[in-house]
C-alpha cells in the first residue's frame, strides 16, 4: 500500500493507510457473507434482514458523527457496522446451533 502511495506522489497524505483500513473492511465483509449464506440456509432471512439494518445504522451514525473529522471517518464507520453485523451473526449462530460460549464443557 505505501508504493501505491508512493507512487501517485501521495506518500505524507495517509493514503497507505486509507488503503490498508479498507482492505480490513473487504475482509470483514467477506466473512459477512458467509454468515449471510449460512442464515439463508437455515431460513433466518429475516434475522439477516434485521441485523444488516442495525448494522448499516452503526455505520450511518458513525459516519455522520465523525466524517468532520476527516476522510477516515468513512472506512471506520464501515468497519464498525461490519463488526456490528458480525458479532450479531455469530450470537445468532451460537443460538441456531445450541454452542455455547464454553467449548470444553
Amino acid at each position: 500500500a505505501a508504493w501505491i502511495a508512493k507512487a501517485y506522489g501521495l506518500a505524507d497524505s495517509g493514503v497507505a493507510l486509507l488503503i490498508r483500513l479498507n482492505c480490513i473492511c473487504a475482509l470483514t465483509a467477506v466473512v459477512n457473507g458467509i454468515f449471510e449464506q449460512l442464515l439463508l440456509c437455515v431460513n433466518k432471512q429475516k434475522t439477516w434482514f434485521l441485523f444488516s439494518v442495525v448494522g448499516f445504522f452503526v455505520q450511518l451514525s458513525m459516519t455522520l458523527a465523525f466524517i468532520q473529522k476527516g476522510l477516515f471517518a468513512v472506512p471506520l464507520a464501515s468497519l464498525c457496522g461490519a463488526l456490528v453485523l458480525q458479532f450479531l451473526c455469530a450470537m445468532s449462530y451460537r443460538n441456531l446451533t445450541g454452542q455455547n460460549s464454553n467449548p470444553v464443557a
